[in-house]
């Protein structure tokens, strides 16, 4: 008896484990829903597929099952198809496929993005609007396939988003910057979207305007049995909401009130009896006739299209590099990552980091064994050490701020970073001590592929890049004692400083007259020489065979001198050329510069002499993109990233080669978005240029979107996504 008691409750608990297992799951941010002629099932977009699920709401069915996305669905007037627009062959394309389900037939083949909105009728044409001729405007194609037909051709205009009247007279349309700005919360624009209706009964295609406001009105539906126009609008700088108009004009009316999120996506049946739309991350039908909304409960129960995590093997993008002062190894970072490889002969880089966070701007210390990095894995950006040996990590800051790009002292004593935007911390790598050691504008962003600060060989001085107060850029320099002062003083940018290896000069990279060029700044008076004492140096007696000969381990590091008397007096371009050049490096004998131009055509390395006659010579010739060049401490190779990848070059023949090397890691796609989400946010959190954020509660706007990040599956969706969080804060020039 007791067997079967404890046989039952066995059973009871693996089918409750079953039955969870396969419960469905909620939908969220279900997208671009359409509505079937008689009103019974929504079509929609979800993790890149098109679904299928009843008006009432219940469980999904997927349509499409394609690697591809595929986007914006449209029922055909008498229920049979189904017209979507879809990525299968690099760009959007329309397909039709039974309503029901099956195999999906190409329409348009243009190399160009085609967007489906609308059927005729008779369900024997559809409407699609592309940029295939320059501004975006409407074309109508059929379903048996054919050229496509312009209906639109303003050159000066966007038009897009048609749909036919029942009768097939009219066409509804909008023009301006809907098309790609419809996730502004509140946009107010010269080039806002508004509605027309053409009536193309006549030969002059005569069409009225039905909106006129300064913010987007947009995704408008027909619905010619009542005489309407229905369209989605943020009239009152609040929420986007659902509005009526007539079709011949007139005052609009709301018909939705949402408070805590704006209606997005309006479509309807073909007839425009019933209208369906997104609001809140979930899908909601509105009956015209009596006001009612209702959102529709939707849930799925599939399985993943694809493996989440995969492992990939890597040797490239490298986003940052840095060789150790031994020259026997090189740390590099990639998928924000940080790994090392051997400098010679490389075969497999051993990874150090392993986090689905970003992990930058690596440095080694004066050891050659311990490594130093920024990572945002616990919040915001902190400084970290590793050792490189042993892959042991160790936390070193804590503060509330961001803190980036580490650099460690020559001496071993120091390591600088950023924090925030206003604050250089000097940390003692003794003791765990720090000290606001310069305090000013510092627009050096934390992603940013650059370092805007440099050490001087004697580990007394530090050179930097500090913004004004009209946001030109200086080079100035800091002692170890809190002494400050600007160098370069130009009216102008001025950015990534650098000293000389003996100390004897700063140079770095100038906008001068829109040209961008490599200045140096002498660091003290060179004595005057007469005639007469250079005239008795040829007399001085010669230093004796049995003269004593210092040795390079017994040679003092000669210390840095600034004379700040006039110092822009002895500022000068390091050289003369008549286009573009960056990235420049000088030799540790201080007689060569190398650095990066395209006075042919193409991006290359070039040498010049520092001094003298310029003796300017193309070093690399494979035209492809060149930056971050670093000579290593002996000087006799000069690296650079071309392309993603790590190359070398020797400094004696100028012969070029690729640090081969293979690094694997996993990567997990989930993981991989959020990341993005959080340091997207964390961004604009720290660097929007207004505090209140236009008056939005910014962090409840990440609690309100981060939910979202577990539906997520495609590129499509997570950029989708963030333009909506970027929206919410009204601001301009901002994209994802």
């Amino acid at each position: 008896m007791r067997y079967f008691v404890a046989l039952k409750i066995i059973v009871v608990i693996t089918l409750t484990i079953l039955a969870t297992h396969t419960s469905a799951a909620e939908v969220l941010y279900a997208r671009y829903p359409a509505l079937s002629p008689d009103g019974k099932n929504i079509a929609f977009t979800y993790r890149g597929d098109i679904w299928s699920v009843p008006a009432t709401g219940g469980e999904a069915t997927r349509l499409t099952l394609h690697s591809a996305e595929d986007i914006m669905p449209h029922f055909s007037p008498d229920g049979q198809w189904l017209m979507f627009s879809s990525r299968r062959f690099d760009n959007y394309d329309l397909f039709i496929m039974p309503s029901s389900g099956g195999e999906a037939r190409q329409l348009t083949l243009h190399t160009a993005d085609d967007f489906g909105s609308g059927w005729y009728p008779n369900s024997d044409s559809v409407l699609f609007y592309s940029e295939r001729d320059g501004r975006s405007d409407i074309f109508k194609t059929a379903i048996t396939g054919g050229t496509a037909i312009k209906l639109t051709g303003d050159h000066l205009e966007r038009e897009y988003d048609g749909k036919m009247s029942a009768d097939g007279r009219f066409m509804l349309f909008t023009n301006g910057s809907g098309i790609s700005r419809w996730w502004r919360r509140d946009l107010r624009t010269a080039a806002n979207t508004d509605i027309f209706l053409q009536d193309r009964s006549n030969k002059q295609f005569t069409s009225i305007r039905l909106t006129d406001h300064p913010t987007h009105e947009i995704w408008p539906v027909l619905n010619q049995s009542r005489n309407e126009v229905y369209f989605v609008a943020n009239y009152d700088n609040t929420w986007a909401q659902i509005h009526k108009v007539p079709m011949d004009g007139g005052e609009s009316v709301k018909l939705t009130s949402f408070t805590d999120d704006g209606v997005q996506w309006l479509n309807s049946t073909p007839d425009g009896s019933l209208l369906v739309f997104e609001q809140g991350f979930k899908i909601w039908i509105l009956d015209p006739a009596t006001g009612k909304t209702t959102q529709i409960p939707i849930t799925i129960r599939t399985d993943e299209r694809g493996n989440l995590a995969v492992r990939k093997i890597l040797d490239n993008p490298i986003q940052w590099y840095a060789v150790s002062p031994d020259n026997k190894k090189i740390a590099v970072v990639m998928h924000g990552e940080v790994f090392v490889l051997p400098a010679e002969d490389a075969v497999e880089a051993r990874r150090i980091t392993t986090t689905p966070a970003r992990e930058h701007h690596v440095a080694w210390g004066s050891d050659s064994k311990t490594l130093f990095f920024c990572s945002d894995r616990e919040g915001d950006y902190a400084i970290y050490s590793a050792d490189a040996s042993t892959g042991i990590e160790k936390r070193l800051t804590y503060s509330k701020e961001a803190e980036m790009k580490p650099l460690p002292s020559p001496d071993g004593k120091y390591l600088v970073f950023y924090r925030g935007l206003d604050k250089i911390i000097r940390y003692d790598l003794a003791t765990g001590k720090e000290e606001l050691w310069i305090e000013g504008g510092f627009h050096d962003f934390s992603l940013e592929e650059t370092m805007e600060y440099a050490w001087s060989h004697d580990s007394k001085w530090l050179a930097f890049t500090m913004v004004g107060p009209t946001y030109e850029s200086d080079i100035w320099v800091a002692s170890l004692d809190g002494q400050k002062q600007n160098i370069s003083k130009f009216a102008g940018y001025n950015f990534r400083p650098l000293f000389s290896a003996d100390g004897k000069l700063v140079y770095f990279t100038g906008t001068l007259y829109d040209q961008t060029e490599t200045f140096k700044v002498v660091l003290t008076d060179k004595p005057t020489e007469f005639f007469e004492t250079s005239l008795d140096s040829l007399f001085a007696p010669k230093a004796g065979k049995d003269s004593v000969k210092t040795s390079k381990s017994d040679k003092k590091i000669e210390p840095v001198q600034i004379n700040f008397d006039v110092i822009e007096k002895r500022r000068s371009r390091a050289f003369a050329l008549p286009d573009d050049n960056r990235w420049p490096v000088l030799t540790n004998d201080g007689k060569k510069f190398y650095f990066v131009a395209s006075l042919l055509g193409k991006s290359e390395i070039w040498s010049a002499n520092a001094d003298g006659d310029l003796e300017l010579k193309q070093i690399t010739t494979s035209g492809k993109s060149k930056s971050h060049l670093v000579l290593n401490a002996e000087g006799k190779k000069l690296y650079y990233l071309e392309d993603g990848k790590l190359k070398s070059l020797a400094t004696s023949d100028g012969k070029s080669e690729t640090v081969s090397f293979k690094a694997a890691m996993d990567i997990d796609a989930n993981a991989n978005y959020r990341q993005k989400f959080y340091e997207s946010w964390r961004m604009l959190k720290n660097y929007f240029y207004d505090p209140d954020f236009r008056g939005t509660d910014w962090q409840a706007t990440r609690d309100k979107y981060e939910p979202i990040l577990a539906h997520i599956r495609t590129e499509e969706e997570f950029r989708n996504l963030m333009l909506e969080l970027m929206g919410e804060l009204r601001g301009s020039h901002m994209d994802f």
